[in-house]
């Protein structure tokens, strides 16, 4: 199991194996050749191990080695259950989230059946009072394992090793891990970010405890494969998995999927329709026109610089600011070849924020430092211009502003019914003043993207912000 602790595991100092499989075939392997993991390794389930040959650490006195075991050991004495118990009974989630947190926020301390009790010191040891028996130890690990999955959507895996085989497969019975579909790719111009952002959520859901499948979707269409999944992540970025194609289809499936339905996909991803609903629901924005092919005159009430967007791009794809009439008829002829009709908005001077809207609720503003003041394609996925620095909190923003744009996205998402997920952007003028730039209802999902950089500051860690949103669909009974 790479057993481990205080941030080392055995596996980092195996040279190597050998056992035998049950059925007496030999086997064996050098430490490199196995892929070791949190609480896991490669090594076959049927091998049972005889020999190992370890690589020391550096080498200390004898002196020492004994102060460290004793340092270690009266470490676990001050901060471990006293009693009887074997060890820790969950895994942490992904070697970095403690199943005792989850354990203690889900009010399990205490909990007992027969003889057996979670102790009320520490919520990830099972204490054995007398004569608890196996059973009594499964009643409590199915109980936790629900609680945590009811609270968090984390499906805890148990640490233990079972007397009774048949143990481990009854505790996953009561509490399933759901089924989960990650779709990434699409045919956008943001197919390689999307490609990578579908890999980190299927691995954080992994390590959450559900079990994934992930996609590679090229077409706006469903197999057979998609027709019978009981829950969908869509991790499209632009394209049909963002402008409400791929959501119409999930909804007249009736498939259960993460993020805004297909009304609010397709009005959020159209800068222009956005645009439209700030302006009637009174949300600071700033001013706007259209231009066309046919009329492409800088839009009354405007003066430059301005900023020229095709309405239905991401990533900063399709976007130019121009500072005079030159650069404006350059921009237009670049950004023409995405879209008939653009989006001319005025430039506002100052610093951009956004600000995500999870599940209801508004996770804290960051402010973003391109290294050339624009924050494009490269400032945002390539840095040859420099690296862009992300503050969360802000630095340079004034409480009162943070206030008002945290209001306005708030609103933002309702007014466009968002769902589970939507991230805000702003630019915040040198008066204080937000305006709303946009919204995104698939952003960047990378453990370092935006929204997941903004949900860490308050403890919500990517696994477990990809799990509040799977949990968020399967309570609404989508």
């Amino acid at each position: 199991m790479n057993a481990g602790a205080h941030g080392v595991s055995i596996g980092e100092f195996v040279l190597e194996l050998s056992g035998f499989y049950l059925d007496g075939t030999p086997w064996s392997a050098e430490g490199t050749e196995l892929e070791w993991r949190y609480r896991d390794s490669s090594i076959p389930n049927q091998v049972l191990l005889t020999a190992a040959i370890f690589r020391c650490g550096d080498i200390i006195r004898p002196e020492e080695a004994v102060e460290k075991v004793q340092y270690f050991q009266n470490l676990r004495h001050d901060n471990e259950p006293k009693g009887r118990s074997a060890g820790c009974a969950f895994r942490n989630v992904a070697g970095e989230i403690s199943a005792g947190q989850l354990l203690d926020r889900a009010g399990l301390k205490g909990c007992r059946c027969g003889d057996a009790e979670i102790s009320p010191i520490h919520a990830n040891y099972i204490i054995n009072h007398g004569n608890a028996t196996e059973a009594d130890v499964l009643a409590l690990l199915i109980q936790a394992r629900c609680a945590v999955a009811d609270k968090f959507g984390v499906y805890l895996t148990p640490e233990y090793c079972f007397a009774d085989n048949m143990s481990l497969q009854k505790l996953y019975a009561q509490v399933p891990s759901p089924e989960v579909v990650v779709l990434k790719g699409g045919d956008s111009t943001e197919r390689e970010i999307s490609l990578r952002s579908g890999a980190a959520v299927a691995q954080a859901l992994r390590s959450a405890g559900y079990q994934i499948r992930e996609v590679d979707m090229h077409n706006c269409e469903l197999n057979e494969e998609l027709r019978t999944a009981k829950l969908i992540f869509p991790v499209l970025h632009g394209g049909f998995g963002e402008d409400g194609r791929l959501q119409k289809l999930l909804e007249d499936a009736g498939i259960p999927f993460v993020g805004c339905g297909s009304a609010a996909s397709r009005l959020i991803m159209d800068k222009i329709a956005t645009k439209k609903l700030l302006d009637r629901e009174k949300i600071s924005t700033a001013s706007w026109g259209i231009v066309t092919r046919e009329n492409c005159q800088l839009p009354a009430g405007l003066h430059f610089p301005v900023v020229v967007k095709a309405p239905n791009q991401g990533s900063s794809i399709g976007i130019a600011i121009a500072g005079n009439a030159e650069e404006y008829a350059d921009a237009l002829k670049e950004i023409f070849e995405f879209d008939d009709e653009l989006l001319v908005e005025q430039f506002i001077e100052g610093s951009e924020i956004t600000v995500p809207v999870v599940d209801g609720e508004t996770m804290p503003a960051i402010e973003i430092v391109s290294p050339h003041g624009f924050y494009d394609y490269d400032a945002k996925y390539l840095y040859k211009n420099g690296k862009t620095n992300y503050f969360c909190p802000p630095r340079n923003i004034a409480e009162s502003t943070l206030k008002q744009c945290c209001e306005d996205a708030l609103r933002f998402y309702h007014a466009a019914g968002a769902r589970e997920i939507l991230r805000v952007d702003f630019m915040v003028d040198k008066n204080g003043r937000g305006y709303v730039l946009e919204g995104n209802s698939i952003p960047g999902f990378t453990a370092t993207s935006l929204v997941p950089k903004s949900a860490a500051s308050i403890g919500l860690t990517f696994p477990l912000l990809c799990a509040r949103l799977a949990l968020a669909v399967q309570k609404s009974g989508q």
